[in-house]
């Protein structure tokens, strides 16, 4: 899923001291030629790195991210960036690592079908949402989840960008071990472990994981912002604490969270109750007391 492209660093022997971070969807040798035949351009530029990625146009964003927030950006609307040559490939390789590597086959792909197309007729999936909220609801969740589940990807097969966010939602609880335990892994008998139940656990979840991440990237590159708190969560409770602080840092720097009303404040702070995850990350990733940890969160969300 996602818009397949390469992110490339660029460089140009008249431009010294500065880096090209950008992305294209053809040849990055192609596009340092489209830029060097521009006029007042001296020199060629080079391709010092690039990488073929499961979605340039979010690993574009991200890649900026990085650097801008090691003060290397020049100007908030250039993709030029004053910083070492190797700072810019190593926030390339971060973000393939980030959001997954793609083949020229799935390049290729994408050019002929676009996935996860966003339709503007609310109608066509609206019905869907509301029923697979009703499940979520419910005290069986074992049960309901997979309704709730199968709904939501029904919905955002037809338009729905929330839908992706709620499927995510649930992948990455299921694959933290905070949801059900599928009753084929529940034994904990010596023939179980011996015939590899362990490994077959850790593979289910480990699914979950990638279905969840995969779901959030969809919704973040159209616009659901939300997702940056679902994945800041996600990558404090499983320990990578730079992820979790970078994505804490873009949900709070995000339209979403700065233009929240006071109604909508009651979805932030209730229902996935995104004030506790960040309290918890502050105090157990960052090694707060919880005192100060509560007292930053509550500053943070106006609580």
């Amino acid at each position: 899923m996602g818009n397949p492209g390469y992110i490339y660093a660029l460089i140009n022997p008249a431009l010294e001291g500065l880096v090209k971070v950008g992305k294209t969807t053809t040849n990055p040798d192609k596009r340092a030629n489209e830029l060097s035949s521009a006029t007042g351009v001296p020199m060629q530029f080079m391709v010092a790195h690039s990488v073929c990625i499961a979605d340039c146009d979010l690993g574009e964003k991200y890649a900026h991210g990085i650097l801008e927030k090691k003060g290397f950006r020049v100007s908030s609307n250039r993709e030029f960036f004053q910083a070492p040559l190797q700072e810019a490939i190593n926030a390339i390789k971060s973000t393939a690592d980030f959001i997954g590597i793609a083949s020229e086959k799935a390049l290729s792909a994408s050019k002929i079908k676009q996935v996860a197309k966003v339709q503007s007729n609310s109608a066509d999936w609206a019905d869907l949402v509301r029923e697979a909220d009703k499940y979520m609801k419910t005290p069986n969740y074992d049960l309901d989840v997979d309704k709730a589940l199968d709904m939501y990807r029904k919905a955002a097969e037809k338009g729905c960008v929330r839908a992706y966010y709620e499927q995510g939602f649930i992948h990455l609880f299921e694959a933290q071990g905070i949801g059900r335990i599928p009753i084929q892994f529940e034994r904990k008998t010596i023939f179980h472990k011996l015939f590899g139940n362990d490994n077959a656990l850790n593979g289910y979840r480990q699914g979950h994981a990638g279905k969840g991440l995969e779901c959030h990237r969809i919704a973040l590159k159209h616009g659901y912002e939300l997702s940056y708190a679902a994945l800041a969560s996600y990558f404090g409770e499983t320990n990578n604490t730079a992820e979790a602080k970078r994505h804490w840092d873009l949900l709070f720097q995000s339209n979403a969270f700065r233009q929240r009303t006071e109604r909508q404040r009651v979805r932030w702070e209730g229902v996935f109750d995104f004030v506790t995850n960040y309290k918890n990350f502050l105090a157990e990733n960052l090694k707060m007391s919880w005192e100060e940890a509560e007292y930053h969160a509550n500053q943070k969300f106006d609580i």
